[in-house]
């Protein structure tokens, strides 16, 4: 996995913040791409 590509947490930070300031599902979105974020796979340390 080349690291270049992944998000940096600060850039995660804003793209969450932005997306739970949605009028119109924003927390549900929110929480449903903080999980995949935070939760999802990536690299895996031993």
């Amino acid at each position: 996995m080349d690291k270049r590509s992944l998000l940096t947490p600060e850039q995660a930070a804003t793209i969450l913040d932005w997306i739970r300031r949605w009028p119109r599902g924003g927390k549900r979105l929110y929480a449903f791409f903080a999980t995949l974020y935070y939760c999802g796979p990536g690299p895996r340390r031993p």
